[in-house]
């Protein structure tokens, strides 16, 4: 397989999983190889592989002024990737052609993200998506009986206010409360003080949730970072937002860690997980 190692090679991943004598296929992502290892003795090859935001780091060179949408869509035209964009985006206007600031193309994605209050990822399909993160409940639990340890819970710092800078050295002040830290947000795409405090609004939104959890359980292969899930334990149940979570296997179950912060997402589940899964194996 030697000839098929170069770069940007597109990669698919699917995982196999027995269950009841049935092989069910969970697909895994799509990627594109970034850095491989042929060793002499021709045996193995070791390789690594990348999403399409890992081959963004060319320096934009498209307009600096127009909607968000607009330049989202300058931005990823030359990448060669499939992508969807909210509509919200259409909305919200921006002129940073003042700033001299060489952005790579990552950088102006992800603040186009960030000042339309939105997320920025690439799903399993190789898509790429800019739109607001949802708060729907997948109807997925990790119980005590599927935990290989006891979440862990942190509480951050509280939140005293939120400081966005905006146009040619401005700043507005969401305030929270009379003690705790202060976050600042400065993305030269926000130019308004009516986009600065939209801005802080959704941050504060994100940041008054101070507890973060984690924990290592036996993994469900299509739990994905920014799903909303339920995690339990003897002593109480919280909603997470996902923001990171890792997989790892010796030949038999999937282990995975997993660490989210608390959110109020909706409650109505949309079901499209099933713990039966746990009852197979690799």
């Amino acid at each position: 397989f030697e000839k098929y190692l170069m770069e940007q090679q597109e990669i698919t991943v699917r995982y196999g999983m027995n269950i009841n004598g049935t092989v069910e296929w969970i697909k895994g992502g799509r990627f594109w190889l970034s850095e491989w290892n042929t060793p002499a003795n021709g045996m193995e090859a070791v390789f690594t592989a990348r999403d399409a935001v890992g081959f963004m780091g060319g320096v934009y060179t498209g307009i600096r002024s127009g909607t968000l949408y607009e330049i989202a869509t300058t931005a990823l035209s030359g990448v060669g990737v499939n992508f969807v964009l909210d509509e919200s985006l259409k909305g919200i206007t921006t002129d940073f052609s003042g700033d001299g600031t060489a952005y790579s193309i990552s950088d102006i994605l992800q603040m186009v993200a960030h000042a339309g209050c939105c997320v920025f990822y690439q799903d399993r399909n190789g898509v790429i998506h800019i739109e607001p993160h949802t708060d729907s409940y997948s109807g997925y639990m990790i119980e005590p009986k599927i935990s290989y340890s006891h979440p862990e819970y942190t509480i951050g710092k509280p939140l005293k206010a939120v400081s966005v800078s905006y146009g040619d050295n401005l700043s507005t002040l969401i305030s929270v409360s009379s003690r705790g830290e202060v976050q600042t947000i400065d993305n030269p795409l926000i130019v308004t003080e009516e986009d600065a405090i939209r801005v802080g609004e959704a941050a504060r939104g994100v940041l008054e949730e101070r507890k973060t959890i984690t924990g290592e359980f036996r993994a469900d292969l299509r739990m994905d970072v920014l799903d909303n899930i339920v995690v339990t334990s003897k002593y109480a149940s919280n909603i997470i937002a996902i923001t990171e979570i890792n997989y790892s296997t010796t030949g038999g179950a999937f282990r995975g860690t997993y660490t989210g912060r608390v959110t109020t997402a909706n409650m109505t589940p949309t079901v499209w997980f099933s713990n039966e899964l746990y009852a197979g194996e690799i």
